[in-house]
């Protein structure tokens, strides 16, 4: 029907809008995980107890393994480059890399060059997995799960 036409070009326009840089990488299954997401985050509070109210240097404090954080090149969530600045500290082991026409879902977007960079420090990081788990604990101890995606 008419609505539910409408309600899925708005969806579309909001995927490319803010998850996805380039509209070659909208397909069904881009589409369908977005429409899952939003239904399963939707009008949930952003309090106490949220992911978004700790910030991620103090989660990543206890954390002595590698860390890469990767960012699409056109992410409308962030500054990539400013997460760059404040989160990559090289005594820690952490580096960012920014990819090239990659947007908030730069994994689904860029699935070669994540996949590509998580394969060069996936050997480092097993060396110090068992220090994870403290993280893991603090992460999820206080913070209700949110569905698929960021």
């Amino acid at each position: 029907n008419a609505d539910s036409a409408a309600q899925d070009a708005a969806l579309r326009h909001n995927l490319l809008a803010h998850m996805m840089y380039a509209e070659r990488n909208v397909d069904a299954l881009a589409f369908t995980a977005y429409v899952r997401a939003i239904k399963a985050t939707r009008f949930r509070g952003r309090g106490k107890g949220s992911a978004h109210s700790v910030a991620l240097q103090d989660i990543l404090m206890p954390y002595a393994g590698p860390v890469l954080f990767m960012y699409g090149e056109h992410d409308v969530t962030c500054t990539p480059e400013t997460a760059k600045i404040s989160l990559t500290d090289p005594a820690a082991d952490r580096e960012c890399q920014v990819i090239p026409d990659g947007g908030h879902w730069v994994q689904f977007e860029c699935a070669d060059e994540i996949n590509h960079a998580l394969a060069r420090v996936a050997p480092r990081a097993a060396m110090v997995s068992n220090t994870l788990e403290p993280v893991m604990d603090s992460i999820t101890r206080d913070v209700e799960p949110r569905g698929f995606g960021c």
